[in-house]
């Protein structure tokens, strides 16, 4: 078992650095024009874009779409997760499955061990894959500000917003609190 482990581990590190992903989002302009570099920040007019070491200024009226980094990573490891479930399941099924002779259920048993660290091995490649990958694609989409294009900018549902505002007042040594919620669409 414990070359088991050691086996599993290593799947997590060959996954993990198998599947890898760019930084850089490919940002469409109305031209169809491709910029790649990483999104630095942006405000309402423009986006700061990090193209080769050397900060340059995308007007975003001059931006048709942008293909984030990072969530293809995600997915991929989601994927694997899935994979590793699997192969968990399949362990647990050969664990369960009756021998005809005392060694055919030993073999079943060792077997179902292997595929159960197997599977936990490619599970936990898959975790540390989807992680990486969607704090890429998160992080992409903050510096962006969620605002890929005119279409997706009308698209976007105002959400409510919520506030609360409270307050105490104190009568006759005790103290009392109010409060109120407020909606606003």
């Amino acid at each position: 078992m414990y070359k088991t482990k050691w086996k599993s581990a290593l799947c997590i590190l060959i996954i993990s650095s198998i599947v890898s992903c760019s930084s850089q989002a490919t940002i469409i302009k109305n031209d169809n024009t491709p910029i790649k570099g990483r999104i630095e920040s942006s405000d309402k007019d423009n986006l700061y874009v990090d193209f080769f070491n050397e900060k340059i200024t995308v007007p975003r009226n001059e931006i048709n779409s942008i293909d984030h980094p990072g969530n293809v990573m995600g997915n991929i490891g989601l994927g694997v997760i899935g994979l590793g479930g699997v192969f968990a399941l399949l362990g647990m099924a050969l664990k369960e499955t009756p021998g005809t002779s005392s060694y055919s259920q030993d073999v079943n048993e060792t077997t179902g061990d292997i595929y159960i660290w197997t599977g936990i091995g490619i599970g936990g490649g898959g975790i540390i894959t989807a992680i990486i990958g969607y704090s890429i694609w998160g992080r992409s989409k903050m510096a962006a500000g969620n605002m890929d294009s005119e279409s997706a900018r009308m698209m976007i549902r105002k959400r409510p917003r919520v506030s609360f505002n409270y307050g105490s007042y104190v009568k006759d040594n005790q103290t009392f609190y109010m409060g109120s919620v407020k909606y606003r669409f």
